[in-house]
């Protein structure tokens, strides 16, 4: 599709053209339903309904995969904003076949470099051939990938590499639009736990550097790591997290220790009203402030509730001294501290981790 209405309609025509001409003779269900659903994409295309056009060239695609449909779905789909669908279909007519003319395949190279603008790149190096490569679970490639990189969306993903025979790899990798990424996994090493070297570029070129720790840093000539990326592949938000976490944890602790303990001083200072009066009951001619000078049992009690009472009171001052400060804390990591961009992680969740090497729970999502 093109950029003016004129042209978009010249070029999805020209597919509509040869659709027909290859769709001519006696076809199947299926062959028939592509030919209906393609048609619908070029009408809706024609009346600048890009997502209805969307909806209707993969459908298309599935019933009848070729180069003319790609190419507009791919077209269509950078129109509605699918980004990262639209880089992989316009990528694979422009590296997988050799259909259109000149115009249409220069059309498909701007609109995979505007995609790119958008998205990250992931380039892996696997130490062994044949080892699966999956970001958040969807596949991505199989190694040796070649010098064609994967499209990810800019975010925090969990990028995999999994052969049958070796243990797995896994890191979480925060990805940046304009930005390539690049891993090299040795899956080998030490035969229990993969090594990592890792780079990240901004403009495709790459360089390598290997951790002593194992982790993924930005090399040297690269420039400063991309925002969101630690010296562990964690994300930037972990910090947050932990001082959330810990100030609320403090928070409810030491409000449960004020309640407590003012309950508490409540009680002694009943319980110490209630000897008092019975000491002046006892001695109704003897002024309170001389009651106890000669001691005795009934004033060692009364003395006893008085000192418990005034340490319950102290604890319960400075539990509440710390409630209010951990409380600031929390309030103010919460809403001056900037929430780092998720990609989608959604709302706060444990989900369980597992992986031939541990498992256990992880916490996700952004807080």
């Amino acid at each position: 599709m093109r950029r003016s209405r004129t042209s978009t309609r010249a070029a999805i025509l020209l597919s509509l053209l040869w659709a027909t001409s290859a769709w001519g003779e006696p076809t199947s269900e299926s062959i028939r339903m592509a030919k209906k659903r393609f048609a619908e994409g070029v009408a809706a295309a024609d009346a600048g309904n890009y997502e209805a056009a969307r909806v209707a060239f993969q459908q298309a695609y599935v019933l009848k995969p070729h180069p003319s449909v790609l190419h507009n779905l791919g077209q269509s789909e950078l129109k509605t904003g699918h980004y990262l669908e639209a880089a992989r279909h316009l990528a694979t007519f422009i590296r997988d076949t050799s259909f259109g003319s000149s115009a249409e395949r220069d059309t498909a190279k701007k609109g995979l470099l505007q995609a790119e603008t958008k998205l990250s790149k992931l380039v892996v190096e696997v130490d062994v051939d044949g080892a699966e490569i999956t970001v958040d679970g969807v596949p991505a490639g199989r190694s040796p990938m070649g010098p064609d990189p994967a499209y990810v969306d800019p975010g925090e993903r969990l990028v995999h590499v999994q052969r049958d025979g070796y243990p797995a790899f896994e890191q979480r990798q925060t990805f940046e639009a304009g930005r390539t990424a690049q891993l090299k996994v040795a899956l080998r090493a030490g035969e229990t736990s993969p090594s990592l070297a890792a780079s990240i570029s901004r403009n495709g070129g790459s360089s390598d550097a290997t951790p002593s720790d194992g982790g993924a840093r930005a090399p040297e000539g690269v420039g400063a790591a991309p925002a969101g990326l630690t010296p562990t592949g964690e994300s930037a938000g972990n910090a947050r997290t932990i001082v959330l976490v810990s100030t609320g944890a403090v928070a409810a602790a030491s409000l449960g220790v004020w309640i407590g303990f003012w309950l508490k001083g409540r009680s002694l200072e009943s319980d110490e009203s209630t000897q008092l009066d019975r000491l002046i009951q006892a001695q109704p001619n003897v002024p309170s402030n001389v009651l106890c000078r000669m001691g005795g049992p009934d004033c060692d009690q009364l003395q006893d509730t008085a000192g418990r009472r005034a340490d319950a009171n102290r604890v319960g001052l400075v539990a509440g001294v710390a409630t209010g400060v951990s409380a600031a804390a929390f309030a103010a990591t919460w809403f001056l501290w900037p929430k780092p961009s998720r990609g989608g992680t959604g709302a706060p969740a444990v989900i369980p981790s597992l992986a031939p090497n541990h498992a256990g729970l992880m916490l996700r999502g952004a807080f």
